[in-house]
């Protein structure tokens, strides 16, 4: 079963969200309603743009790799309705 974190991160790093260079604010709150999510106390969009970069950094190129950490970074910024 896919996790809501897995889905999201597959969305804002391969989506229409994740090819932009930088992510916008509204796309943002609007995948994070549609999966239900929103931010921890003090978390705001940057901690997602750094979880991100975290991701992509220790993924090592590996697709695999860079998405479950994307999906981790996510669940320590994010939490559910």
């Amino acid at each position: 079963m896919v996790s809501m974190y897995n889905t999201l991160a597959l969305s804002l790093l391969f989506g229409k969200v994740g090819n932009k260079k930088s992510l916008d604010s509204t796309d943002l709150l609007i995948l994070l309603d549609q999966h239900g999510l929103q931010y921890r106390k003090g978390k705001t969009i940057a901690d997602v743009v750094n979880a991100r970069s975290k991701a992509l950094k220790n993924g090592l190129g590996k697709t695999e790799n860079e998405i479950g950490f994307f999906e981790l970074y996510l669940k320590d910024v994010l939490k559910k309705k």
